[in-house]
């Protein structure tokens, strides 16, 4: 969550949940194995995240349709 606050990115407010949920269902179950499988979990996660983040998935739109435009050097 600490990257969420200072880059106020979307992608990282959605990423500090789920490996926060991931890791306290890993911590309160106990198991070995369920804690195993949780930092498994986590990892996957965070890596579909980073991946739909970099395909420009959580990109905003900009507020202003002219400015999306390209200018040409001429």
């Amino acid at each position: 969550m600490p990257f969420a606050w200072a880059f106020g990115e979307r992608m990282f407010y959605l990423l500090g949940v789920a490996l926060i949920l991931l890791g306290s269902i890993g911590l309160l179950v106990g198991t070995e194995q369920i804690a195993r499988a949780s930092a498994v979990g986590s990892g996957l996660v965070m890596a579909a995240l980073v991946l739909v983040y970099a395909l420009g998935v959580f990109a905003r739109p900009p507020r202003d349709p002219a400015a999306a435009k390209v200018v040409s050097a001429d």
